[in-house]
């Protein structure tokens, strides 16, 4: 089911208990139940809320700017992972929100933060840095920061992945003392949030090893690389193994790199995962080829 279809079915759930007890209101204040059959009110109860839910429902999918660009740039990217065409309904998006001054107590922060996180992430699998930079630094980390404290696990989240991708950004520009600065910053947080969810714990685990494998700390990048291979969940497995990947790759050992990759590919569930895999698997081929004696 795409996310639309979803979308659209979880405000009709929604919501058609809520019609349904204005239908119900509205008929008993103005007595109309008094002449009316049960059978034929319960039909009015059932599919007159149903109808208006419809309705409803089908006006905010054709009208709300909102919801609009929230599918055009969802449906993109289930569909065909960080493509052009992502860059540019997402940053559509992302500069619409920013106009509309979209602060921390906004209805739309949360998902205006994941638009800005993922377009982030978008331009450094595409290998620009600058634009990377440049849309990351639209984020307040102080607001995040609060907001994190709210025990929302989605606020959470994007905490922990704002400074994931900082993290890849100081691996993508090899600027390690940016990176020991965004250590510094993000190193409370990810003590605090680990070991409490699976999702969490994926992507601390990948901040933690591109840390200390840019420091060369080969032993301690593999301990987190292999926290996330020993979980049950696709996510981590998938995770991991990308990891393991890439710290073989620094060491030049290719053949065992790119045989983590191929493991990766069984637990890759979206378009922009499996890009990650082609991208990173593309990077060890050109290495091997270049240097055929080693690895």
């Amino acid at each position: 089911m795409s996310f639309k279809a979803k979308n659209f079915l979880v405000s009709i759930v929604i919501m058609w208990p809520s019609f349904f007890i204005f239908i119900f209101s509205m008929i008993h204040i103005f007595r109309v139940h008094r002449s009316l059959s049960t059978p034929l009110l319960v039909f009015i109860y059932i599919f007159g809320s149903l109808l208006i839910t419809l309705l409803w429902a089908g006006s905010v999918q054709l009208f709300s700017k909102d919801v609009k660009g929230q599918n055009a740039i969802m449906g993109e990217l289930e569909k065909n992972g960080y493509t052009e065409h992502f860059l540019e309904v997402t940053s559509a998006e992302v500069y619409r929100l920013k106009e509309k001054n979209t602060t921390p107590s906004s209805r739309m922060y949360n998902i205006y933060l994941g638009y800005i996180l993922n377009l982030a992430n978008a331009y450094g699998y595409m290998d620009n840095t600058n634009a990377a930079l440049e849309t990351i630094a639209l984020i307040n980390p102080e607001d995040l920061k609060r907001k994190s404290q709210d025990k929302n696990p989605n606020f959470r989240m994007n905490l922990i992945n704002y400074f994931n991708v900082q993290m890849n950004i100081c691996e993508d520009i090899r600027d390690l003392e940016r990176l020991d600065r965004v250590m510094y910053d993000a190193s409370p947080y990810l003590e605090e949030f680990y070991g409490k969810n699976f999702q969490h714990d994926a992507s601390i685990n990948e901040a933690y090893t591109i840390y200390y494998l840019m420091h060369g700390d080969i032993s301690t990048a593999t301990q987190y690389a292999n926290n996330s291979i020993g979980r049950s969940d696709k996510l981590n497995r998938y995770v991991g193994n990308l990891l393991m990947a890439k710290i073989l790759k620094y060491q030049g050992r290719y053949n065992e790199a790119f045989s983590y990759t191929e493991v990766a590919r069984n637990f890759a569930t979206s378009p922009a995962s499996k890009q990650f895999i082609e991208k990173l698997a593309n990077e060890i081929n050109a290495l091997q080829n270049a240097h055929p004696y080693f690895g």
